[in-house]
């Protein structure tokens, strides 16, 4: 047997040598000869095509390379990169941009600097501006497949911004997302790197090599309130025992004695000892089956690891599998209604919950201990000169470098970074020249740390003391685990723990999409200023998607890292004013503003857009709406959103978002405003944004209606139908409605082997409601009120005096019969 593959382009080979493997591997499993293993995570450097391109940056003395998902910066005044010094400089970007489909397109900048596109060889734009605006190129066609691309920067003034657009007839302005940008060779060396780069910010490594005003990691807990629910086996023993797999805290050749001498001065310095609230709960097997729901469900699982379910990466919360051992359930109640008096240094966002929420989760943690929890000490009360050893210790041990120590300050060294003795012996377990007070870091990524160590430049101290705000701003979403939670472009979020938590707790079947969060893709161009601040914040003043178990908990942000977390998310995601793009502004509808509110109404019913159908507005709630399609409060949102985001998101939410649920409006709906798109969605946006509007009264609209002919033959409908008459909805969900030629139609219920309806007139009807098709017997009754139980019974014939046999229930459906 011969395969022949057409050799279009690279995705056309693709798509057909993976269809094909697909359907081998398929053939061979359901012979019984082959089996497939679920796949493991792959490496994206060691894909086919790996994800975004190679960047080239120059400066006069340096030459560094990364991998950039795309290309969208707003740099200002500073650096591009850590390694580099301020001032002019030139970038270059290489790799592959896939085109979905042929035809004219147009390429787009905004750019403060020059700017040269080329595809496949081919200059498609090219400009330069001294301030920030946009330049356009002219039409190209293009063919579908991907484009070798390549992207040449220099910076030519005070500031450096380069943000890369695209249009085309089919769709309008949009940026040069990741989703669209590949490599055609990985380079795992570079993403080696830029692991280094994070695990250097994660286990602190600045605190002790680099000047105290140049530290931008995030602190360690303060040790200032420890006597406050911790106890001194409790600190000996974790100065004294092997990190574990979540632990960032590094290990220090400790023994017993010098572990109870630092735990005896920590102890005494400790101030301002915290008084715990009381705990009363009357049903503690009830609160903790709750509080293990809301563990699971709020969003703690983003951050921690409670035994095999969630995560804890780099800059996680750590594992809680253990909690009950370390933290009493008063100390756990406490820390979730004020952290600040327990850890001033602390990152605990907090929960919008209720006191009994709060109190059922204290309780289920407290609870988890291990099987055989070690018994205390009983050591007698610590002597002076314990307590000065600890501090001696504290001190050589440099541990006021990353926490906050009564009575101690860091030593304030610039320790460098090079000699086997600091580069490598603070990450090389098997280093025997690590120095005795040096600590070590089990569980950090030898390789990647040293590759970035070695790639720094001899000036790095220097170089790190320069403004970095919109690179400190991606930092940020890592480091306080925005996207463990939330899905950013390819950033997934907490999808895979929300489906496994889903497997888990049966108290959550079916619900993952409720687990969820918002996606953050293009938030920078979504939100106001102001709602930005407010969202990345978590102060909303009320819940807008209060369906979803998961909850945004608030933050206690700086105003520099507000600042650093706007500038990157404008600055990355943000469309600026002025888009040379009509389909992107509002325009005047041309009919008085009481005939506009009037069609605006119609356009958000199931006739047009169908808005009800899945978004509340207003006092309008939609009905039968699936979680993972349920949409916000749309009244007023122009006090959160952008006019230009929203005219792009209703055009095609798939080129925002791929895979959301949501229709893509291209084409204008038929009988409104002469049949203009732009005209209807401005006027969407006007009405929707007046406090007056009120949703259409009736969300149903009528998609089939069926009538039997006399002479007919009869016609049967296999469809979920929705009895009529009855208190609650009910609803038939494998139903045989049959219409016959006489007017007369019968709905049979083939669960229940019943019969549940019965009338006379037109056979039946379809109506959409939101996202749910029902369908109705559209006939006057001719008998209501038809019970559940079965009406067929089965008679032996050769005993006929022999009691009928009656058809039983498993599970939901009348599937057997009684024996004899």
């Amino acid at each position: 047997m011969r395969f022949h593959f057409i050799k279009k382009n690279r995705t056309t080979r693709s798509f057909f040598l993976t269809r094909f493997l697909l359907l081998f591997a398929g053939l061979l499993a359901a012979s019984g000869s082959f089996c497939l293993a679920a796949p493991e995570q792959e490496d994206p450097e060691e894909s086919d095509f790996p994800p975004g391109l190679l960047a080239v940056y120059r400066t006069a003395q340096t030459k560094i390379e990364r991998l950039d998902p795309q290309v969208s910066f707003d740099w200002g005044s500073d650096s591009p990169d850590v390694r580099l010094a301020a001032g002019p400089f030139e970038a270059n970007w290489t790799g592959l941009f896939l085109v979905k489909g042929d035809g004219k397109h147009r390429f787009h900048a905004y750019l403060q600097g020059e700017v040269e596109l080329l595809l496949n060889g081919k200059t498609v734009l090219e400009g330069s501006s001294e301030k920030p605006k946009w330049i356009s190129g002219e039409d190209v066609e293009l063919e579908f497949g991907e484009q070798e691309i390549e992207v040449r920067y220099k910076k030519t003034g005070n500031g450096a911004v380069i943000k890369l657009f695209w249009s085309s007839d089919r769709f309008a302005i949009e940026p040069i997302t990741t989703h669209l940008l590949f490599r055609e060779t990985g380079r795992p060396d570079l993403a080696l790197l830029e692991r280094g780069r994070l695990e250097f910010k994660a286990r602190r490594c600045d605190r002790c090599h680099i000047s105290a005003n140049a530290v931008t990691s995030l602190s360690a807990p303060s040790l200032e309130k420890v006597s406050t629910g911790l106890s001194s086996d409790w600190i000996v023993q974790k100065l004294t025992k092997q990190a574990g797999k979540h632990d960032r805290m590094p290990e220090f050749q400790l023994d017993n004695q010098q572990a109870r001498d630092i735990a005896a001065y920590l102890q005494s310095a400790s101030t301002n000892k915290v008084k715990l609230p009381k705990l009363n709960s009357q049903k503690p097997k009830e609160d903790r089956q709750q509080g293990e729901l809301l563990v699971r469900s709020l969003g703690c699982l983003a951050c921690h690891v409670v035994n095999d379910l969630g995560t804890s990466d780099l800059f996680g919360g750590g594992e809680l599998s253990q909690i009950g051992s370390k933290r009493s359930a008063e100390w756990l109640l406490q820390w979730m209604r004020k952290p600040e008096t327990l850890n001033a240094q602390h990152r605990m966002p907090i929960f919008s919950l209720s006191g009994k929420e709060q109190r059922q989760i204290a309780v289920y943690l407290s609870e988890l201990k291990p099987e055989k929890a070690g018994k205390s000490s009983g050591q007698d009360q610590p002597t002076s000169k314990q307590i000065a050893n600890g501090k001696e210790l504290i001190t050589k041990l440099n541990c006021a470098a990353c926490h906050q120590i009564p009575g101690v300050k860091a030593n304030g060294e610039n320790i460098p970074l090079k000699g086997d003795s600091t580069s490598r012996g603070c990450f090389r377990a098997s280093n025997k020249k690590r120095d005795s007070y040096q600590p070590l870091f089990r569980q950090a990524n030898e390789k990647s740390l040293e590759a970035w160590i070695n790639n720094l430049p001899k000036n790095w101290t220097e170089l790190a003391r320069q403004s970095h705000t919109f690179q400190d701003g991606a930092d940020l979403l890592l480091e306080k685990n925005c996207l463990a939670c939330h899905s950013r472009d390819r950033q997934p979020g907490n999808v895979a723990i929300a489906g496994k938590v889903a497997q888990v707790d049966s108290r959550l079947k079916g619900q993952s999409q409720g687990l969820i969060p918002p996606h953050l893709t293009a938030v920078g161009d979504r939100l106001q200023d102001a709602a930005l601040i407010e969202a990345i914040s978590g102060q909303q003043k009320k819940r807008r998607l209060p369906w979803l178990y998961v909850r945004m908990p608030r933050f206690q942000h700086t105003e520099t890292e507000i600042a650093q977390l706007k500038k990157h998310l404008i600055g990355q995601d943000r469309l600026p004013d002025g888009i040379p793009d009509v389909r992107l502004q509002l325009v005047d509808s041309g009919v008085s503003q009481t005939e506009e509110f009037l069609i605006g109404r119609e356009l958000t019913g199931g006739r047009a857009f169908n808005c009800i159908a899945c978004h509340k507005i207003g006092s309008y709630e939609p009905r039968n709406t699936a979680l993972g399609t349920r949409g916000s409060d749309l009244l007023g949102m122009a006090g959160r959103l952008r006019t230009a985001y929203f005219l792009r998101w209703v055009r095609d939410p798939l080129r925002i978002v791929p895979g959301m649920e949501m229709p893509s409006y291209h084409t204008a709906k038929p009988g409104f405003l002469g049949g203009d798109l732009s005209k209807q969605l401005s006027t969407l946006w006007r009405v929707l944004n007046n406090p007056k509007f009120k949703a259409p009264s009736n969300p149903t609209v009528v998609e089939q209606y069926l009538v039997v002919q006399p002479g007919q033959s009869p016609q049967i409908v296999r469809d979920v139908f929705e009895l009529q008459g009855t208190k609650k909805r009910t609803f038939v969900s494998r139903p045989m409605a049959v219409g016959f030629d006489n007017g007369h139609s019968l709905l049979f219920d083939l669960d229940a082997c019943a019969i549940r309806g019965w009338a006379f007139g037109d056979f039946a009807y379809q109506k959409t409601e939101g996202k749910s098709w029902f369908w109705y017997l559209a006939g006057s009754p001719v008998v209501a009120g038809f019970s559940q139980p079965s009406d067929f019974v089965l008679q032996n014939a050769s005993e006929p005096k022999k009691s009928p046999l009656v058809p039983v229930m498993q599970g939901a459906r009348r599937a057997r019969l009684l024996d004899y």
